[in-house]
């Protein structure tokens, strides 16, 4: 099955036992990590959703 999204975050949670899925997010912020650290996510992005 597809789900059509060409970009999402999916969230984990650690817990004493292991990594735990929490979800998937469509909308994710992503431009923090991005100026944090000085990647072009944008423009990666962009070029993936462009091809």
């Amino acid at each position: 099955m597809r789900s059509g999204l060409s970009f999402c975050a999916l969230h984990f949670t650690i817990t004493s036992t292991g990594w735990v899925f929490t979800g998937v997010d469509p909308r994710a912020r992503w431009d923090g990590f991005a100026i944090d650290l000085g990647l072009p996510l944008a423009e990666a992005i962009a070029d993936a959703l462009t091809l």
